[in-house]
């Protein structure tokens, strides 16, 4: 494979990732703060299951945004990998494998939505077991999908490393990444650990996700590499 041929390969795989993560970051917040957040916060289960009868087509637009976001997962996982499996191969594999294993537990806990969507169509509020039953698919989602998160923030972690050890994008970016991470492993473990933990470390530190997204966007248009440049960025990390 020549040279320009290996950098456009990195470049389309650079701008997918990016794409990609610049249309999760406008869906999923639709989803998970807009819709499920009012729902989850209403109250008692009674005020819950009330907003769930309430939130009509708006809930099952949530689930379809939460598929939607488990399929750019895929592709952010597959770009990213492009981008960096030519100058460090078991690293980037070993982040795409942590992403695609927090979008299984992404679907799996989107499965408790589809359960409780399934019960509002049969919906019966005076019988004690309907109402469990919703409550418990609800809690579901939210325990799984916290779940899910720890392994993102691994996902995260080892990305952040990445980038640091082959310089392929900035330092300072790759340690920001790093700390992303931290905050969803922090949060994770704070609700497994603390019945009432409340924190949110992940919405402070988030900075770093922002700016890979600019990044890959930059350096998929813009970047351009002297033949000597390319040689030398391959061997980095074999």
């Amino acid at each position: 494979m020549s040279n320009s041929s290996f950098y456009t390969d990195q470049k389309r795989a650079a701008l997918v990732a990016g794409a990609s993560l610049l249309a999760m970051a406008l869906l999923a917040p639709i989803a998970y703060f807009f819709v499920l957040e009012p729902i989850r916060t209403a109250g008692d289960t009674d005020a819950q299951i009330s907003a769930l009868l309430t939130s009509g087509t708006m809930f099952r637009v949530s689930i379809l945004i939460f598929f939607t976001v488990a399929v750019l997962d895929i592709l952010v996982a597959w770009g990213l990998h492009g981008v960096f499996s030519p100058l460090n191969s078991h690293l980037s594999l070993l982040a795409a494998w942590f992403r695609i294993i927090y979008t299984a537990v992404l679907l799996v806990a989107v499965v408790s939505l589809v359960e409780v969507l399934n019960l509002l169509e049969v919906a019966d509020p005076s019988s004690s077991q309907w109402r469990l039953l919703i409550q418990h698919e609800f809690s579901g989602f939210y325990t799984v999908f916290n779940f899910g998160l720890g392994v993102f923030g691994f996902h995260l972690i080892v990305l952040g490393y990445l980038i640091i050890r082959t310089r392929l994008l900035p330092s300072l970016l790759g340690g920001l990444v790093m700390i992303a991470g931290l905050g969803y492993l922090v949060d994770t473990l704070g609700t497994l650990m603390i019945s009432q933990y409340d924190l949110g470390l992940a919405s402070f530190t988030f900075v770093g996700e922002v700016l890979l997204i600019g990044w890959l966007f930059w350096w998929g248009f813009k970047r351009t590499v002297s033949s000597s440049q390319q040689l030398s960025a391959a061997q980095v990390g074999h």
